[in-house]
């Protein structure tokens, strides 16, 4: 038996490639996937493609501002406690290190 199997896993970056294959997998193993990302069409075939409850998708930009506390208010409303949390959101900028802007995302 997988020690996955019932879990609630938080995943971050679920509507992109690699978050949306670690979903499946996560899935695969028995665990329900809490799946958050900002593209809600993603998300939405994320979750038809998997085995009918293993996947809730979850529209959330964490970047904005407030997103963190509307993810932990969404949580709250949804009666989610998840057990893992996997932080596989990412934001990046190109270009020379001394240009950047720490305040962009």
């Amino acid at each position: 038996m997988s020690t996955l199997a019932g879990k609630e896993v938080l995943l971050t970056g679920a509507s992109g490639g690699i978050g949306g294959a670690l979903a499946t997998a996560l899935a695969a193993r028995g665990a329900r996937v809490i799946a958050l990302g900002r593209d809600a069409g993603r998300l939405g075939a994320l979750a038809r493609g998997a085995p009918a409850g293993s996947i809730e998708p979850l529209v959330c930009d964490l970047a904005a501002a407030d997103g963190p506390t509307r993810l932990l208010a969404a949580l709250d409303a949804r009666g989610r406690k998840p057990a893992i949390v996997v932080l596989g959101a990412a934001v990046s900028e190109f270009g020379w290190f001394s240009n950047q802007d720490p305040e962009a995302t």
